[in-house]
Formats: C-alpha cells, sequence, structure tokens
C-alpha cells in the first residue's frame, strides 16, 4: 500500500478538525475572546492541544484577524522560525499562537512572555500552565478515538474500533501514538477489512 492510500496517513489526519470533548466551540470562542486572546491550552501528549491550535488559528483568521504559527522543537529548544533570543520584533496587530512553549527554558520563556506584551494576542500550548489563564484542558476518552476512526473510515469494523481500543489502552490515552500505530499497521495488513484479526 502506498503512503498516501493510507487512511491513517498525515494527510488524512490533518482533515480532522479538533474535536471537543467537554467544552462545547461556542464556549471556547466566547472564552478566547473573553481572555482577549491571552491564553494557555493544557493537556498530556496527544490530545489534541497542536489541533486545537491550528482550528483557533483558521477561526481567527476567518474573522479577519492576523495570526503567527510558531512551534518549539524538542530537539534543540528551537523556536521556528526563529530562537527566543533573536525575537526583535513583534507586530501588534497579530495573534500569535505557539505550540509546545513547555520545552522552552525558564529563561527563554520568560524573556519571550515580554516580548509578547507587544503583541495583539498569545495563545501557547503545553503540559503545564506557563503563566496564562486556561483556555481549555484537552483530555481523550474511547469515545472520541471512535468519532476520529469513524471519520477516517466510513465503516470502520468492529475489529478496527477494537484494535485501536487496545492502542488507546497502551498508549494511556495518547491518540498521536495510537493513530500512529493504526497507521503501521494498516500498512502492514493493507486496506482490506478481512485482513484485520480478531482481538
Amino acid at each position: 500500500m502506498k503512503a498516501r492510500e493510507n487512511p491513517f496517513a498525515s494527510c488524512c489526519l490533518h482533515q480532522i478538525p479538533y474535536i471537543p470533548v467537554k467544552m462545547p466551540w461556542r464556549e471556547i470562542k466566547g472564552r478566547v475572546e473573553s481572555l482577549r486572546y491571552r491564553a494557555a491550552i493544557l493537556g498530556p501528549e496527544g490530545s489534541g492541544k497542536t489541533a486545537l491550535l491550528f482550528h483557533l488559528q483558521s477561526l481567527l483568521e476567518r474573522r479577519g484577524l492576523e495570526t503567527v504559527y510558531l512551534q518549539v522543537y524538542k530537539r534543540n529548544n528551537y523556536l521556528w522560525p526563529f530562537k527566543t533570543k533573536n525575537v526583535q520584533t513583534i507586530d501588534p496587530d497579530k495573534i500569535y499562537l505557539i505550540d509546545g512553549v513547555d520545552l522552552l527554558p525558564a529563561i527563554s520563556w520568560f524573556y519571550l512572555r515580554l516580548k509578547m506584551r507587544h503583541a495583539k494576542g498569545l495563545i501557547v500550548s503545553s503540559h503545564k500552565n506557563r503563566w496564562l489563564p486556561v483556555l481549555v484542558h484537552c483530555e481523550t476518552n474511547i469515545n472520541l478515538l471512535n468519532d476520529i476512526l469513524s471519520r477516517l473510515l466510513p465503516n470502520p469494523t468492529e475489529s478496527v474500533s477494537s484494535l485501536g481500543e487496545k492502542f488507546f489502552r497502551q498508549r494511556k490515552g495518547n491518540l498521536r501514538d495510537v493513530l500512529r500505530d493504526l497507521y503501521e499497521f494498516y500498512s502492514e495488513m493493507g486496506s482490506c477489512s478481512d485482513s484485520f484479526p480478531s482481538v
């Protein structure tokens, strides 16, 4: 099977929007506005923080607001497309969405917050609170996984759902890892539903 034909390929996953678990979209939209676009999205790995950031970015831009998305990489605490020490000019008309700020050293985060005071907004994702009001605490459950499976596979078989639940337990709710496991399994077994064993 070619990678692009795998229903769990990244190009397919990117078509799935953030799916709220507890707080409905109407509340999320209202809260981000009431917080004046300065908030933190919290949650464990694979709980949907990045998906929510992307969805918020799209929402804000549809409302005519300018945004900038940045990501902190694990390998060297690099803030793409610039290191925090090189942040010199912040656009006061833009809302900055930064993914993974908990990976920054404390001094870098402090410096970044000082610079971002001049921005129109700052929305970050983190595993723990970094001195911003909490917008949403992301979490996962089996129902969310099944919802995602139904969007990726029009008619997911019982075997696929059971396998997903097995991976969900093994990965302790980390949906990113669960979907990666399903991608690898699907690549090996092929797209035929009959090829999935009972689990």
